[in-house]
Order: C-alpha cells, then sequence, then structure tokens
C-alpha cells in the first residue's frame, strides 16, 4: 500500500509487473472519522508502460462476493490516469456502509 498511496501520483514508487493474469491486492484503512453518508467510492489508477510491448491493465475490485473488472485500459509509456466510479455497492446494489468501503479489496490486473 506504501507505493500506491501519493496524491498525486509519482513516478518514483510503484508496483509492477508483466504477468498476465497478475493481480495485487490491496485492502483499505479503517475511517480515521466515519463518515455519515458516502456518496460513491472513486478507484483511480496510473498506469505506465515500459517496454514496447502491448499492455493492458484493468482496475478490478471485491467488495464481498462480488468481483468487478470493468474497463481494460491500454496502456502508453507517457502514463495516464485511469477512473471507475461505484456510485453504489457492487456486492449489494445498494448505497455504500462504512463497513462496506472499508473491507473492499483493489486489484490492479495485467490483461495482455
Amino acid at each position: 500500500w506504501g507505493v500506491v498511496d501519493e496524491i498525486p501520483a509519482t513516478t518514483t514508487d510503484y508496483l509492477s509487473g508483466s504477468t498476465v493474469g497478475h493481480l495485487d491486492e490491496l485492502t483499505m484503512s479503517a475511517f480515521v472519522t466515519a463518515p455519515t453518508s458516502i456518496a460513491a467510492i472513486q478507484y483511480i489508477g496510473y498506469l505506465q508502460k515500459t517496454d514496447v510491448t502491448t499492455r493492458e491493465m484493468a482496475l478490478e475490485m471485491a467488495s464481498g462476493a462480488t468481483t468487478t473488472t470493468g474497463n481494460t485500459y491500454t496502456l502508453s509509456t507517457n502514463g495516464n490516469q485511469f477512473r471507475r466510479l461505484f456510485p453504489q455497492d457492487p456486492n449489494t446494489s445498494a448505497a455504500w456502509s462504512v463497513a462496506n468501503v472499508e473491507a473492499i479489496k483493489l486489484r490492479p490486473k495485467i490483461i495482455t
């Protein structure tokens, strides 16, 4: 987690890999102060490739028994920011609860 927590993203520390299907699983920390309501969860990935091979990734997320992979993003050597917005918990189709947000797993995944 410590290598992917900067806002804005940096290029000095990062996750890396080249194995198709590989993913890292990042868990959430507990809220310092629990919000009274949660409008949405936004998953942001700053993704970049470092070689000439075509690379695609997805910003996969697991909430409870539901895993959602979403769009596949083609990477460039310049790096780009990609976002997924979750107005509702995909596991319950209801508004996010504090407990459900704290339990999600973010999984940046190599597709190709």
